[in-house]
């Protein structure tokens, strides 16, 4: 800068002096990271070592003199590269709600906001469905199906380009459900199919995911059992057995929220009386002894016994009686008044108790296990002598073939082979083995019960060899540590709800296991509230 006399120099920054020939001056120069060299009398230069946002502004350079002063200013700006922070990968919005797009973006100079939509840039000023928010918020103002897909905001200033994308689904739920529960209850006979629908609609469209009892269907249930439609909306469970039973969920993986479905399945299947678990077909019974005939069946719904003699039903009435001596029978014992009051029938017909056998009750006892899906029958000799049970030899002696096997032919049997040098023996001691079996009823299922109250699930089972119980809550194994509060019986087979409150309602699961195979049986557990009446006065 020239002038005469020769002009005085100072820098400034944003207003305020950096320069001078004070000391001092030179100073807050060199705190602020710059330095000031005099080149020539006529020219003073300001260098900025390390540019940072802070340091941006108007830098001044003043003349004076005697004859007056000039300046020449510079805007300095830092420029910097546009981030966006704050867009989400995906975003979910229900029909004809509103949501907002939030692309938060840094940058020097603050960039400008772009939206594209499928790769396209939207027209904001001519599509009444979109409004900007701000200069960089994208709102939806009642989203349609069409609107579901790709968003695309693109920053872009003078230093460069950054650009984020969101998946918007709008979501659409539809079928039928009960909206109080979001829980359907299906029932089938055992041996059919049956097809869970889980209809949703969203664009993108909903990835369906089902699951049994809350664990993944393909790790429950084997993959030659059920079928899954090409689009995840339709399950069918094919041949459906009694173990089937228990909740099914389908579940969209990616929407955020819990959006699924509930089916709860029960199967009916007609009794099957349980041979290895009841009485044995013929038994020898002497004068005066006690004799317990006992039929098992399973079914559901569970059956009603009726037991015949000689194919002419037994006419009952109920009698009330303390328990049998040396046994626990807590149900009311039933007089059979049209034949004997010797005969007693107890845990719901399950068992004939005949007191005192007399010659005249030989004869063919028959139990009928029936419910409306079906029946079956199981005959029992009491008073004849031990039975062959058409025991077959195969191989001139060598092969022994025990058909229908069941506890009356589990005794010892011995092999004897003989020539004139002699004879020698094996000896054989059979044991009965079966799978678990879950007798007795389960009582009400769903099961309601008032919260503060308390209630209790029975498993009782049958199994040779012995089984282990395990039960489970939605899926988790219950033990002390994880359910505290829940209590279960030395053998496993009651599970205890005191002080019910609205966290212990879900699914109850048993289940019983043993080298030969497994049973289950669940309950779904529900907590009512008393209704309160408050009255004002």
């Amino acid at each position: 800068m020239t002038g005469y006399p020769e002009p005085k120099l100072t820098w400034y920054w944003n207003g305020k002096p950096l320069s001078s020939n004070d000391d001092q001056q030179e100073t807050i120069a060199s705190s602020l990271g710059m330095q000031i060299i005099n080149m020539n009398p006529e020219r003073k230069d300001l260098f900025i070592q390390e540019m940072s946002t802070a340091l941006q502004g108007n830098y001044t350079c003043k003349g004076m003199n005697k004859g007056g002063s000039t300046d020449l200013t510079y805007e300095v700006i830092l420029l910097e590269k546009p981030r966006i922070d704050s867009l989400n990968e995906k975003a979910v919005v229900f029909v004809n709600n509103t949501i907002t797009l939030t692309c938060e973006a840094t940058g020097s100079p603050p960039p400008n906001i772009t939206w594209l939509f499928k790769g396209k840039p939207l027209d904001l000023h001519n599509d009444p469905g979109y409004r900007l928010v701000g200069p960089k918020n994208l709102m939806l103002l009642s989203a349609r199906p069409y609107q579901g897909g790709e968003y695309e905001c693109i920053a872009e200033n003078e230093a460069g380009i950054a650009q984020a994308l969101t998946i918007l689904t709008v979501f659409e739920p539809t079928g039928e459900r009960n909206m109080a529960q979001n829980l359907t209850i299906r029932t089938i006979q055992m041996g059919g199919n049956i097809t869970f629908t889980c209809v949703m609609s969203s664009n993108p469209p909903a990835q369906i995911k089902w699951f049994k009892d809350e664990e993944d269907i393909y790790s429950v249930m084997p993959q030659d059992r059920f079928s899954i439609s090409s689009d995840g909306s339709a399950l069918t469970i094919l041949n459906v057995r009694l173990e089937d039973q228990g909740q099914f969920k389908c579940l969209a993986v990616n929407i955020p929220g819990s959006w699924n479905y509930h089916y709860t399945l029960e199967v009916t299947s007609s009794p099957g009386i349980l041979r290895h678990s009841s009485s044995p077909s013929k038994v020898n019974v002497n004068d005066g002894q006690e004799l317990r005939l006992q039929c098992l069946a399973t079914a559901n719904p569970e059956p009603v016994y009726q037991w015949l003699k000689d194919d002419t039903p037994l006419s009952l009435h109920v009698l009330t009686m303390s328990s049998i001596e040396g046994n626990d029978f807590s149900t009311p014992s039933i007089d059979i008044t049209n034949l004997s009051s010797r005969y007693e029938l107890h845990d719901q017909g399950r068992l004939l108790l005949i007191r005192g056998i007399q010659t005249h009750d030989a004869g063919r006892f028959t139990c009928v296990a029936s419910n409306p899906v079906g029946e079956d029958r199981l005959d029992e000799l009491p008073t004849s002598g031990p039975g062959d049970r058409n025991i077959q030899q195969r191989l001139n002696g060598r092969q022994l073939i025990l058909p229908n096997v069941d506890y009356g032919i589990i005794t010892r049997y011995i092999c004897i082979g003989k020539n004139k040098a002699g004879e020698i023996k094996r000896i054989f001691d059979p044991t009965l083995v079966y799978p678990p079996v879950i007798i007795g009823p389960e009582g009400k299922n769903p099961r309601h019960v008032l919260q503060n109250s308390s209630t209790r699930l029975i498993c009782d089972w049958e199994a040779s060899p012995r089984a282990q119980v395990e039960w489970f809550k939605d899926g988790e194994l219950i033990t002390f540590d994880t359910f505290p509060n829940i209590n279960i019986s030395v053998g496993d087979t009651q599970l205890y709800l005191t002080d019910v409150q609205n966290s212990d309602a879900g699914n109850y699961r048993c289940v019983v296991t043993n080298e030969y195979g497994l049973a289950k049986r669940q309950w779904l557990v529900q907590v009512m509230c008393k209704l309160v009446m408050i009255m004002y006065l």
